[in-house]
């Protein structure tokens, strides 16, 4: 038997096994879309799980998983909602409705996560195995903004195994967990003919961060939208307050509104704000976005004018730390292409922050380069398979990081690079709480060595 097919053999395995427990929601999920359709995903899996929190980094086990597009590496397992409880011999249960998302913080599928804790020793023996996690990935029928109702399926756990055991030899002060998920998942389908969609290019923002709206036309004509809303463009902010939705940042030009066209099947990119020298100034709370257009595929309801609102998903603006912040500050404007490149991270606060050291070159720093189309793709992402550590930053602390680390000289592609890394407040135990801060450097120049120069003129 070839390793791929044993790898399917372990999975057909598991949905043998665990089936039955699923029950009408496997059914749901698995009848959504043809069989053929489903993945095998296949992930190592470490980080910090408490009594109330899990939060696992995710990377590919090369030789089965099938979801690397869909779940690309370093992406995380984590849950908001869940307990894990265990009595004197350590053995227990945890139970918690987690997610799995994108490095940053995009949502990909939820699910949800139970099993035992400190049971799976050897028969011969007690069945005792303190520190060992052995559970199921169940799915949740969770619909998206999408299809003719404006909701569609989300990508989904069709069944999956979980299994972790704790770090004895870490000196973590919070427990580190490493693992793996194992199972199938259906991907979502492609957003069905007829749908326009508006969303938040992230799920969480700083109060100075602009937030970008992707206005995505899925039908088969053209639509229009009028720049009449926030920052007199297309798309309007909106804040949730107690009676409800109220907006923010309206237009000020005494003007009739200005249309946009958006042909069929392209999507808008809308900055908020618009122009790149305003420095925004958001509120902390939860924030949507809401989109106004008209169409030939659009019907009015009786005694209204032929235009449809839809609306994002909710995302949040959270409050950012005190006294200066966290920053990153490299040392130069600019490197050579085979240069190390040094920054420190600043804690300009009167508390301190936990990192994870699992970023580009296993450092506490993601390098990210700037692609032609504006993305930015992380550099040298970390692939050792130990679990994430956490790392304090102490109030007023600088801390150096080079990287590459070691002395090996670098080779980095000449262009436009930023650092980034996520900081995270400890509660009263020294465990991370949700909702991380995105801390980014200022952007900065890598340049070419040339190689081919001439040789030295004789002076003769």
């Amino acid at each position: 038997m070839s390793v791929s097919e044993g790898c399917l053999a372990s999975l057909n395995s598991i949905m043998r096994k665990n089936v039955a427990a699923a029950g009408l929601l496997a059914l749901i999920a698995v009848s959504a879309l043809p069989a053929q359709t489903q993945l095998v995903m296949s992930k190592q899996a470490g980080g910090p799980i408490t009594a109330s929190s899990l939060s696992l980094t995710l990377t590919a086990n090369a030789v089965c998983d099938e979801t690397a597009a869909l779940i690309p590496d370093l992406s995380r397992l984590e849950a908001e909602l869940f307990t894990l409880t265990f009595d004197e011999k350590g053995r227990g249960t945890f139970r918690g409705t987690p997610a799995i998302v994108t490095a940053d913080g995009r949502p990909i599928l939820h699910a949800v996560l139970h099993g035992v804790a400190g049971l799976g020793g050897d028969a011969a023996g007690d069945c005792a195995a303190p520190g060992h996690l052995e559970g199921s990935l169940d799915p949740v029928f969770t619909v998206v903004p999408g299809g003719p109702t404006l909701f569609r399926e989300e990508t989904s756990i069709v069944e999956a195994r979980f299994v972790a055991d704790l770090n004895t030899i870490s000196a973590s002060a919070v427990p580190l967990y490493r693992g793996r998920v194992d199972g199938f998942v259906v991907p979502a389908g492609a957003p069905p003919p007829g749908l326009v969609t508006v969303a938040s290019d992230k799920r969480s923002y700083g109060p100075s961060d602009p937030i970008t709206a992707l206005v995505a036309n899925g039908s088969s004509s053209t639509i229009v939208g009028y720049d009449g809303e926030t920052y007199c463009t297309i798309v309007r902010l909106e804040k949730r307050v107690e009676s409800g939705w109220s907006e923010v940042a309206g237009c000020p030009l005494a003007r009739m509104p200005l249309p946009t066209k958006i042909p069929a099947g392209e999507t808008l990119s809308v900055a908020l704000p618009p122009d790149a020298t305003t420095l925004p100034r958001w509120e902390p709370g939860s924030y949507r976005l809401a989109f106004t257009y008209v169409g030939p595929d659009v019907t009015p309801s009786p005694g209204t004018a032929a235009r449809v609102t839809i609306v994002s998903p909710p995302f949040d603006v959270i409050a950012a730390p005190s006294e200066g912040g966290v920053t990153i500050v490299t040392s130069k404007d600019s490197y050579r292409a085979n240069e190390a490149i040094v920054a420190a991270l600043v804690n300009g606060t009167d508390q301190p922050w936990l990192l994870g050291d699992h970023r580009s070159f296993c450092t506490l720093l993601t390098l990210e380069h700037q692609d032609a189309d504006g993305t930015w793709t992380p550099v040298s992402p970390c692939l050792v398979l130990t679990p994430t550590r956490l790392v304090t930053l102490e109030p007023h602390q600088r801390l150096t990081v080079a990287l590459p680390p070691d002395p090996a000289l670098p080779r980095f592609e000449p262009g436009v690079y930023r650092l980034s890394t996520d900081v995270m407040s400890p509660n009263a135990a020294g465990a991370p709480q949700p909702a991380p801060l995105h801390v980014e450097s200022a952007r900065f120049l890598v340049f070419g060595v040339r190689t081919d120069a001439p040789a030295p003129r004789d002076a003769r």
